[in-house]
């Protein structure tokens, strides 16, 4: 019965667990960046155009890539499944705010939301390749 429970458990936050993830790991890159920079350990201005590739693309990606890999890891079965439906869903998410951003000419966004739906992609990579290495109990 308990185990029945958290099996359930599990399925219905997958999703939610993968986006707060999500959002945790972009604010942790940018975080750790600013703090690397403003520290003058990389010597690049904080307002520079390298900076901002530096933070839209690492930031957006890894988000993806985070959003991905642990919704996958919380989902009980299926996880190989489990990481392509997310993939879908971050590469759908991101494409519906690539369009406005277009539409106002934000192309930093319009950056981010292409690197977001690259990482999702390389999410499913590493859950796939985490089938092969055996790192997870029910991988499939």
């Amino acid at each position: 019965m308990n185990s029945k429970i958290i099996l359930i458990l599990r399925w219905i936050t997958f999703l939610p667990c993968g986006l707060l993830a999500s959002v945790l790991g972009w604010y942790a890159i940018n975080i750790i960046g600013e703090i690397l920079l403003n520290l003058g350990w990389v010597p690049i201005d904080t307002d520079s155009f390298i900076s901002k590739v530096y933070f839209i693309s690492v930031g957006h990606g890894i988000s993806g890539l985070i959003f991905v890999y642990i919704g996958a890891i919380v989902a009980p079965s299926k996880r190989v499944l489990v990481a392509i439906i997310l993939c879908f869903i971050g590469i759908i998410l991101s494409g519906g705010l690539i369009i406005p951003a277009i539409k106002i000419q934000d192309w930093w966004s319009v950056w981010g939301g292409i690197y977001m739906a690259l990482g999702s992609g390389a999410g499913v990579w590493l859950i796939y390749l985490s089938k092969f290495w055996h790192l997870h109990k029910d991988y499939l």
